[in-house]
């Protein structure tokens, strides 16, 4: 893999400084950065046409859980997730967010709260959340399209929007930033059990396995990062 110094970032991203943004809904005392290694926080593969940059930033938040975000920037595309993994001991649902777009083309916004089938608790918050955000967000409707990996992982209430314009991205950005609020508030008010759920354990290694052996994703990172890097990225450190 061959890396340079980064080119000055182009003017034009539209997911920069969303992560950041996000973790600011924690106070500066519950962060603690985990990683990733060096070799897969930053990446920077030169072009001819431009380089394509890699970011991960992985944090812990308290004893909540961990937020886990990746943002990749070319010329030509621009991509953006977030998840945050509860601790087994809350009764949390998983928060996911993913934007992609090619250019000026949107190609999918997603953003979801997904709980244990059996867990009345975080079935509740993620409905509330995403029942408030739909209300609020009327007009982005969800595409009819979704692939089948992803609507076996899905809540059901969750957007999974194909936006049609930047603007209608920009949407999405405000969408999410509702969303994370409330999640977050509910992140920090969560209180352990005194015993961590097997079921809730067994839940997240279903959800982080699924969505490892099954991210759209891997073709394109295989493509620009490589097979092993890809796997290994994948595997011990987004969905570990």
């Amino acid at each position: 893999m061959t890396t340079t110094t980064i080119d000055p970032p182009p003017k034009d991203l539209l997911f920069a400084g969303l992560l950041e943004s996000s973790l600011q809904q924690f106070p500066s005392h519950q962060r603690t950065a985990i990683g990733p290694p060096e070799e897969f926080r930053e990446v920077i593969i030169a072009k001819k046409k431009g380089s394509t940059v890699f970011r991960s930033d992985f944090y812990r938040i308290g004893a909540q859980g961990d937020f886990r975000g990746v943002h990749i920037f070319s010329p030509v595309i621009e991509i953006v997730n977030l998840f945050f993994f509860p601790n087994h001991s809350l009764r949390l649902p998983v928060f996911a967010m993913e934007f992609v777009r090619i250019g000026p083309r949107g190609v999918v916004g997603v953003i979801d709260c997904k709980g244990h089938d059996d867990d009345q608790s975080s079935q509740k918050i993620a409905r509330s959340i995403l029942g408030a955000a739909h209300r609020t967000f009327p007009h982005l409707t969800n595409g009819e399209d979704p692939p089948a990996w992803y609507a076996e992982a899905r809540s059901g209430d969750d957007f999974f929007v194909r936006p049609e314009s930047l603007a209608e991205f920009q949407e999405l950005i405000r969408c999410h930033h509702f969303v994370w609020q409330q999640y977050a508030g509910h992140a920090s008010d969560a209180s352990p059990e005194k015993k961590a759920s097997p079921e809730r354990s067994n839940f997240l290694r279903y959800y982080k396995d699924h969505h490892r052996d099954n991210s759209p994703g891997i073709p394109f990172l295989n493509r620009v990062f490589g097979e092993d890097w890809t796997a290994t990225f994948l595997r011990d450190h987004l969905f570990s």
